[in-house]
């Protein structure tokens, strides 16, 4: 234990240059000479083998000659002291005192090898297995003693040790009554002073609590910064280096040896694993968006064609995003904590539609709301003050101004000229009036939706729409109506009840079947890649930037 945790690790400092200011401790080594040298001075063992040899045949005396011939062969050393009777060695954790008597009797073995071959002779299997001795070696020498197997064993036990690198646990036992609560305070302080833990304890606290070589470093902590990763082409100890000090480490906490470098607290070993799975768990989520954005790609594509299949021959185009790839999440829903609580967390994981459109009430007043689509909700959003008594009081906070579960919507109305206004009729309630620029992709997404739980969606195509207004304490509610016709204006204009629109591409256009030259330099599909976003020459444009639910959230809307 001492030579493997105490003495081989400060000279491990040593050997690598590391500034270590050296720990004394006791080195039993000079007790274990003691007791097992065979030379210069002779060890306690080899005197008594020697008594046992030189005595075999007589009992009386033998102890008495033993401690005789073991004062006078370690009488000076400084950890043996003789006495009447008996003889003291100061072991590691203090002086112990060896009675003589009975010593020799007990170290002769009396089973000589005749008898051995006897009893490996036996019909009996369980009796020769208590044999095992190979007694055709060291033919004609005496009979092993108890202190020779001992040593033996001993060192078989130690050479095994030191080709390993063992982990100790050091039990302690608190007591002699086997009761909870009773603590021996002599009795565990001298076993802390046996096992050494005081010692190692002195070592840990000043050593490093871990050293690798600079190569086995680098390859497990390269990934931390650009330069060692995947490799690192220059020194090692350059490599661990540069890696140090991009992690901002302390000068304090390392340092490195002639090979290896030593890390001295495992708060800082702690920090560079954290690192580690940080930086792991980053490129994780770049291969599962690269392939997300290869599967939405599919999913969207086939929605976009789907849509045509809606649309055409019943609505004009809004010119420059006939060509628009399907995104979904135009408002960011999934990185939108405040969002996703107000949905709820089943809700939110489900493949759906999310933007910013513009609300009109019964008067056609325009209204912000954060519009929301899942598998059983749509959700209307808006900003407001809190005004609920608490520490929320007073602050600016998403609410859900309206939910309409899907299998309530009845139908869906839209015009057929290039405006934006899709009304949304409700079964046994009123309606709602949106406006949003993605009303192609949100028509398609409902449908499919409502044709997955068996029910489907009627789409009408008309130029004046009655809706179904809320009842409210100063209107009984009823019925409203809103016109559409062309107009001269790029942007919708919107005046009472009435929508003007100039006109739009053919309704029977599809994608790629037209150069936009004059709506924001944009090409035709059939050219070139499909274009992200609306145009320019689009009048309502999204608040925020679109943001593709399959770049930031394991599930991709």
């Amino acid at each position: 234990f001492i030579e493997l945790t105490l003495k081989s690790e400060q000279e491990e400092y040593v050997s690598e240059g590391i500034k270590w200011t050296p720990i004394d401790f006791f080195n039993n080594k000079i007790v274990c000479e003691l007791i097992e040298s065979k030379r210069n001075p002779v060890g306690v063992m080899s005197v008594l083998d020697d008594v046992c040899a030189t005595m075999h045949a007589q009992g009386d005396g033998a102890d008495g000659k033993f401690l005789e011939k073991v004062a006078a062969a370690c009488g000076s050393h400084e950890c043996f002291s003789g006495g009447p009777g008996q003889f003291r060695i100061k072991h590691y954790a203090g002086e112990v005192c060896y009675t003589v008597t009975g010593f020799c009797e007990r170290n002769r073995d009396v089973l000589y090898k005749d008898l051995i071959r006897l009893m490996q002779a036996s019909n009996v299997p369980f009796i020769k297995q208590l044999f095992p001795e190979d007694t055709h070696q060291d033919q004609g020498k005496r009979p092993t003693t108890a202190s020779t197997k001992i040593k033996s064993q001993a060192g078989v036990l130690v050479t095994t040790l030191m080709k390993c690198t063992p982990h100790y646990i050091r039990c302690i036992k608190p007591n002699e009554t086997k009761r909870p609560g009773d603590w021996d305070a002599e009795r565990n302080l001298h076993q802390v002073k046996y096992l050494g833990l005081k010692e190692n304890i002195r070592v840990r606290r000043a050593g490093f609590a871990y050293r690798a070589p600079c190569d086995r470093f680098l390859r497990r902590y390269g990934i931390l910064t650009d330069q060692t990763f995947p490799s690192w082409r220059g020194d090692p100890k350059a490599g661990v280096a540069h890696i140090l000090q991009a992690v901002q480490m302390e000068p304090k906490e390392y340092q490195q040896g002639a090979s290896k470098i030593f890390i001295k607290s495992p708060e800082s070993l702690f920090l560079l694993e954290e690192l580690r799975e940080r930086k792991y768990d980053k490129y994780a989520k770049v291969i599962q968006r690269a392939y997300r954005k290869w599967r939405d790609v599919k999913v969207f594509q086939e929605l976009k064609l789907k849509s045509q299949s809606i649309l055409l021959g019943k609505k004009e185009r809004r010119r420059g995003s006939i060509n628009r790839m399907f995104v979904s999440d135009y408002i960011g829903f999934l990185d939108n904590h405040s969002l996703r609580n107000l949905v709820g967390k089943k809700e939110a994981q489900t493949n759906g539609f999310a933007a910013s459109v513009t609300k009109y009430d019964r008067r056609m007043k325009a209204q912000k709301r954060d519009f929301v689509l899942t598998d059983a909700n749509i959700f209307m959003i808006a900003l407001e003050k809190c005004k609920d008594k608490g520490p929320n009081k007073g602050k600016i906070m998403h609410v859900v101004k309206r939910q309409i579960p899907l299998q309530s919507v009845a139908s869906v109305s839209t015009s057929t000229y290039q405006d934006d206004v899709v009304v949304i009729h409700v079964q046994g309630d009123y309606d709602s009036v949106i406006s949003t620029v993605f009303k192609t992709e949100f028509i398609t997404i409902l449908k499919e939706k409502l044709e997955k739980q068996g029910k489907g969606l009627t789409i009408n195509f008309t130029n004046t729409i009655k809706y179904t207004v809320k009842k409210t304490t100063f209107d009984r509610g009823g019925t409203k109506e809103i016109k559409f016709q062309p107009g001269n204006t790029p942007s919708m204009a919107i005046k009472g009840n009435v929508v003007s629109v100039e006109p739009g591409l053919p309704s029977n256009s599809e994608p790629g079947a037209h150069i936009f030259a004059n709506a924001g330099g944009g090409r035709s599909g059939g050219g070139g890649r499909l274009r992200h976003g609306p145009s320019s020459a689009v009048p309502c444009t999204p608040t925020r930037r679109p943001t593709p639910m399959s770049s930031t959230s394991p599930r991709a809307w």
